[in-house]
């Protein structure tokens, strides 16, 4: 039994501590370890997995950050089971960051003495963030010593939402130990050329020894080597002097217990620089800049690196600044400046600052409690005082803005500032960069706190208008010597421009500004003068009299564009012009400004008189013709009336000593003395009262067609007149007929006269007979039509009429016919002749054959009729007559036999066919046997013939095969 129990616990011890130490060479999870996601399941893509970014060896384990929604993502991954003792009570491992800039993660180790896979069975025994560890390995320790003898579960949690990554190595057990290094080192003190650490005693060592290199670890040239100091050392006192100023320097304590027993903590400072004495500007154009630093932290800045950055102002490509991205939550980060050595007089700070979205130029909010701030630091870093602040209250805008300059005479020592950002408590959702730049230190001016008011001196001037009524002024121009305790002054005056409207005195008043809040004015009297005569300018025009034989024009007619700088007055020499005035007129036009000053110029102004004359003509007069002549002579016209604007008036007309029958229009024409004209038409009417002379006209008698000329009937005054008929003129149809005739003059004289016209047709037609011959078609007919039998038969008035007494013909009319041909000429005259009309058939019968099959009868023989072979053929005119090549068949023509049909239809026409007729034997022989008697040979055999028992078998065709 008690090998049993120390099998087991050797067992259980085997399993306990096989798994340690892990290097993850194997792989991620090892062997007996699991990984698994928090309660909530979030950051489903990224869970622990294995990198080559290793402490030793090939590979560590390696969980990356992730952004999630809704929640914190965990990732877990557990050791197996074991049992801690006296000798394995401190679990070590190796671990880092990927990334200098705080994102937020939280990092917790965690034991669980149940169960490896139950979340709520794991307390955490230690829980540190990003900024208790580097982006390079470090150790950390965990103290297992109040679980010696317990089976536990060792959990590695990283809680992130966009976090960093972790990655551990090396996962080691070892005994405790029993010197233990110092703890809590804190810079308390430091210089350019020499630093204090205090730190705390862990345990109780025998002696620390101090090693001191240049850089940021012990690979560096060491300074300073101490050994054996006091074990009851707090700090190391001053021994750390002689340094260089800003400098990086790696401080190692070591605890020595024990003789060669020896633990060491280390520590990393870097010395202040050596003052600087201002005028300083810091432009960020190299980053973070000359004895610029960095650091991250709540209250005083530690560490080397920051989140703070170079990058272009603004995110617009050009000059170069400060820049911090502020996203997430719960990261606080330092830019801190040399020191400045502020005793040699009074200063004041200056600088710029914006605010965009994250990589672009728009603009954005600051988060709900972040905050940049702007601090001070009078003991070299040690404590902070905020100089400036910047919120979601006084939010920096996306073009960039100045800040408040900041007075520096408080501080008379040795100063160094820093720029702290923080993105608070809250991750809100404002993601944007904060910009930096122009960091300026300069002396203040002496007149800063002037409050002397200056002296204004003013002086009246006189100022002209230009030629367009303005004028402009200086400041300059009304100051008489202004002066300031301070020497440089700005000058301003209530007004500088100055137009027509301010012609005469006008009080500005001149204001004197010290650049320093204060001010004080006079007033100067500025006269404005006008001296610039107006510019005439003159244009010729046009007035037309009026009914009344008046005209008026206004100044502005004969104004070409006369101008001023300050407004004109028109006036002319004449404006009213009458009938005496027509033609071209001199007038002067004279141009006046609102100060007095004329000019003149001449324009000609053309008086034309356009209005036309009245004129009323005399009455229309109308008389008859002279007898036998087609005129009138010494026709009365009458006096026209006339009345114009400007008298007297021309009159006249175009009468005549004649007058021709008909209306002809005398025109009266009024004429003024300016040339215009009326003219008005009087009409005078001569009428024809004698009608035209009608001729005789003579009837027409004819058989076939009547063509009426026209007659001419003679006026006195228009001459031959042609008749005219509303009857027709050319008459085709048999039948008397009645043409009316008129003969008008034109002059509203007709004369009537008729004409008799008589179509009478007693003629009979010509006929003329031709023979002809017509072939009967497939169906035994055939027509014709009596233009057939027609030779040219005709009538003495053209068209004719034929008929036949006959047009259809058939088979029973095969031969020569009589056909009568009747002429008809519409009139009712007829004539007639007879034809012959021979009726031929040419169409061959339509020969069909059939194959058929006979059989020879007892006898050998067949006969077939050549109907037989017949199939249906057919002819045109019924009958057919039928024959065959051959009709009689014997054994000799056994098999087919092609036999030709010929079908003939009596009218010498004829056609054949060949059809198959098959002949065949179906008579089988008659057999005839006969009993006989045969003997056995010596051998015992006898041999017959099939004719030996053929008593006489036949067969109809003959010759037979026995057997």
């Amino acid at each position: 039994m008690n090998r049993l129990l120390l099998f087991l616990f050797l067992l259980n011890t085997f399993f306990s501590f096989s798994q340690f130490p892990e290097s993850f060479e194997s792989g991620v999870p090892p062997t007996g370890w699991v990984k698994y996601r928090g309660t909530n399941n979030l950051g489903t893509a990224k869970d622990w997995e294995t990198t080559n970014v290793s402490n030793t060896g090939s590979y560590a384990a390696f969980v990356r950050y992730e952004n999630v929604s809704g929640g914190i993502a965990e990732d877990w991954l557990v050791t197996p089971q074991f049992t801690p003792s006296s000798s394995t009570s401190l679990l070590t491992f190796m671990e880092r960051q990927s990334y200098t800039t705080i994102y937020g993660s939280n990092y917790s180790i965690r034991i669980s003495t149940s169960s490896q896979t139950t979340h709520g069975d794991f307390n955490i025994i230690e829980s540190y963030d990003e900024t208790d560890f580097t982006y390079y390995y470090t150790s950390r320790v965990i103290d297992l010593s109040n679980y010696i003898g317990t089976p536990i579960y060792v959990a590695f949690v990283m809680s992130n939402d966009d976090g960093d990554n972790w990655i551990i190595d090396d996962v080691s057990l070892s005994a405790p130990l029993i010197c233990q290094p110092p703890n809590n080192l804190t810079l308390t003190s430091i210089g350019t050329n020499y630093a204090e650490v205090s730190f705390n005693n862990n345990g109780t060592p025998d002696n620390y020894n101090i090693n001191l290199y240049e850089g940021i670890d012990n690979s560096g040239l060491e300074i300073i080597d101490l050994d054996n100091l006091s074990g009851s050392l707090i700090s190391t006192g001053s021994y750390l002097t002689g340094l260089n100023p800003n400098t990086n320097y790696y401080l190692e304590i070591q605890s020595i217990c024990g003789g060669n027993t020896s633990i060491a903590a280390d520590f990393s400072f870097t010395t202040e620089s050596v003052p600087l004495i201002p005028d300083y500007i810091q432009e960020f154009t190299n980053f973070p800049g000359n004895l610029w630093s960095e650091g991250s932290g709540i209250g005083t800045p530690t560490g080397i690196t920051s989140s703070w950055e170079s990058d272009f102002w603004l995110n617009s490509v050009g000059n170069k600044s400060a820049k911090i991205n502020l996203y997430f939550s719960n990261t606080h980060n330092w830019l801190i400046s040399p020191n400045f050595d502020l005793s040699g007089g009074t200063y004041q700070l200056n600088l710029n600052v914006g605010v965009t979205e994250w990589n672009v130029t728009t603009s954005s909010n600051m988060g709900s409690d972040d905050i940049v701030k702007l601090m001070i630091s009078q003991d070299l870093g040690v404590n902070w005082t905020s100089l400036y602040s910047w919120t979601n209250s006084n939010n920096p805008g996306n073009l960039g803005q100045q800040m408040p300059t900041i007075d520096l005479s408080a501080y008379t020592g040795i100063v160094k500032f820093a720029f702290y950002a923080s993105d608070g408590s809250t991750n809100d959702i404002e993601d944007y960069d904060f910009f930096v730049d122009d960091f300026a230190i300069t002396s203040e001016n002496p007149c800063d706190n002037d409050t002397i008011n200056p002296i204004a001196v003013c002086q009246d001037i006189n100022v002209f208008l230009d030629a367009s009524g303005n004028v402009s002024i200086a400041a300059n121009d009304i100051n008489n010597g202004s002066n300031d305790n301070c020497g440089t002054t700005n000058l301003s005056i209530s007004n500088s421009n100055f137009t027509c409207s301010n012609v005469g005195v006008n009080n500005v008043t001149l204001t004197v500004d010290d650049g320093n809040g204060n001010s004080s004015s006079c007033i100067s009297n500025v006269t404005v003068l006008d001296t610039i005569p107006p510019t005439a300018v003159c244009q010729n025009t046009v007035v037309y009299l009026t009914e009344n034989g008046n005209a008026t024009i206004s100044v502005n007619d004969i104004d070409g564009g006369s101008s001023d700088n300050c407004g004109i007055n028109l006036s002319a020499s004449n404006t009213n012009f009458i009938c005496s005035d027509i033609g071209n007129n001199n007038i002067t036009l004279t141009v006046t400004d609102l100060s007095g000053n004329a000019s003149a110029c001449g324009a000609i102004v053309t008086v034309i008189d356009t209005i036309t004359p009245t004129v009323t003509c005399p009455p229309d007069v109308i008389v008859s013709n002279d007898s036998g002549f087609c005129i009138a002579t010494g026709v009365a016209l009458g006096s026209v009336t006339t009345g114009d604007n400007c008298q007297p008036l021309l009159i006249s007309n175009n009468g005549l000593a004649e007058y021709p029958v008909g209306s002809t229009n005398i025109m009266w024409t009024t004429t003024d003395l300016s040339g215009n004209s009326t003219q008005c038409i009087q009409n005078v009417t001569v009428i024809d009262s004698e009608g035209p002379i009608v001729p005789i006209i003579d009837d027409i008698i004819v058989e076939c067609n009547a063509n009426v000329p026209i007659p001419i009937a003679v006026d006195s005054c228009s001459g031959n007149i042609i008749g005219t008929t509303t009857d027709p003129l050319i008459y085709n149809s048999q039948g008397t007929y009645t043409v009316n005739w008129s003969f008008d003059d034109g002059n509203g004289n007709v004369s009537q006269s008729t004409q008799t016209i008589i179509v009478n047709d007693t003629t009979n037609p010509s006929v003329v007979c031709q023979d002809i011959s017509v072939y009967l078609d497939g169906s035994g007919n055939v027509s014709i039509s009596a233009i057939d039998i027609d030779n040219g038969s005709f009538d003495n008035c053209g068209n004719v009429n034929l008929s036949a007494s006959n047009t259809t013909f058939t088979c029973n009319d095969i031969g020569p016919n009589n056909v009568t041909l009747t002429v008809d000429d519409g009139n009712g005259n007829s004539s007639s002749c007879i034809a012959i009309v021979t009726v031929i058939d040419t169409i061959a019968p339509t020969t069909i054959c059939q194959d058929i099959n006979v059989y020879l009868d007892a006898f050998g023989i067949t006969t077939i009729s050549a109907s037989d072979i017949d199939g249906g053929s057919t002819n045109n005119c019924g009958n057919i007559n039928l024959s065959a090549s051959n009709t009689n068949f014997t054994c000799n023509d056994i098999g087919p036999n092609n036999v030709t049909l010929t079908v003939d239809d009596g009218n010498g026409n004829s056609s054949s066919c060949t059809a198959i007729v098959t002949v065949i034997d179906t008579i089988p022989p008659t057999a005839i046997c006969q009993d006989i008697n045969v003997y056995l040979d010596a051998s015992g055999n006898t041999t017959i013939s099939a004719s030996d028992i053929d008593g006489g078998s036949f067969d109809n065709c003959a010759n037979i095969n026995l057997s």
